[in-house]
């Protein structure tokens, strides 16, 4: 007999989770038991950043920015854990330094904060944050572990915000 494979989907956010078989229904021949939140439907596929979900209509895909967010008043990170896209107040991309402030959807430099601050104070902060985060480097170096994205772009704007 070919058991049907079923798409099952995290009962209360709706994520694909795992697939199965499903069982021959014991009252109608030929007919298939398919559990709650399943699908016979093959979910899309999906890159870095994406979450298959099952709806109403069927999967659908919705952006995954689940993990590190920070926030767009205070450059502080948050664990974000729901799915879809980020609220207003909230990026994905962190805070490069604290002369940055956000306007127009990205980060930009303060004028008015940067000009209060020395180079020499800016050098101090992302060199202080290179120095943190060198053992990801390290790490992935000796035992190949990717240096989490966030960390690598926070690492190359503090390089470039660095003038020797």
């Amino acid at each position: 007999m070919n058991y049907p494979t079923i798409y099952i989907a995290h009962p209360s956010t709706g994520e694909l989770i795992g697939t199965s078989y499903a069982d021959p229904d014991p009252l109608e021949e030929g007919n298939w038991l398919i559990p709650a939140n399943s699908s016979l439907e093959l979910p899309p596929d999906t890159v870095k950043g994406e979450a298959v979900v099952l709806s109403a209509q069927g999967w659908i895909v919705l952006p995954d920015y689940r993990g590190t967010a920070y926030s767009t008043l205070t450059g502080e990170s948050i664990e974000y854990t729901q799915l879809g896209e980020l609220p207003d107040g909230l990026t994905a991309q962190p805070r490069p330094t604290a002369c940055h402030i956000w306007e127009n959807g990205a980060w930009t430099i303060d004028k008015a904060m940067s000009d209060r601050l020395t180079q020499e104070e800016i050098n101090a902060t992302a060199l202080a944050y290179l120095s943190e985060t060198d053992w990801y480097i390290i790490r992935k170096q000796e035992v190949g572990d990717e240096v989490p994205t966030d960390v690598s772009d926070k690492r190359k704007a503090a390089r470039l915000a660095v003038v020797r």
